[in-house]
């Protein structure tokens, strides 16, 4: 049963609360510190429910933290919006590892179609770096990968308008 069209996953302070509040207006709560979401925040994004599900961690998948309980929220998403922090040293690492955890959780989790968003671009001086991050992640993923910052209108705005289109195909696609 599938009650969330996205779903937003990631590791603790990857920006999916303040995300989702920028895109949907909700007020979840957000902080400098882990585990800020410590229950799913939903937002109403154009008639689509999008979900803030609180942060995954390694080790996840078998039990460690409130895993489980957050895996079975992702477990009745459409479509996983993957949040990664520009802050991170090892950003392929951490995709390749949130998608393990969900693997490990359940295989059937790993076919659901992804958008890799990588937050917080506001943080980062060298762009060539984060070009190449992009093009590898497009390999590993064969998804969509965006660089956003909320304080830059235009990222979240380019975000909005092709995140808006890969909705309504996936909901006609559904149909």
């Amino acid at each position: 049963m599938l009650f969330v069209d996205a779903g937003f996953v990631g590791f603790p302070n990857a920006g999916k609360s303040t995300l989702l509040n920028e895109l949907t207006g909700a007020r979840a709560k957000v902080a400098d510190y882990e585990f800020t979401t410590i229950d799913p925040n939903l937002g109403d994004f154009y008639g689509f429910i999008l979900a803030d599900i609180p942060g995954l961690i390694e080790g996840a998948s078998g039990g460690r933290g409130l895993g489980h309980k957050f895996l079975k929220h992702i477990e009745r998403t459409k479509l996983l919006i993957h949040c990664i922090s520009l802050e991170l040293e090892d950003i392929e690492g951490a995709y390749k590892t949130i998608r393990s955890e969900l693997g490990n959780f359940n295989a059937e989790l790993l076919k659901k179609p992804e958008i890799l968003v990588l937050t917080k671009k506001d943080v980062v001086e060298d762009f060539l770096k984060t070009d190449q991050i992009i093009e590898n992640l497009k390999k590993i993923s064969g998804a969509q990968v965006y660089r956003i910052s909320v304080l830059d209108e235009n990222s979240i705005k380019d975000f909005s308008a092709n995140f808006s289109k890969t909705l309504e195909y996936l909901n006609r696609a559904g149909e």
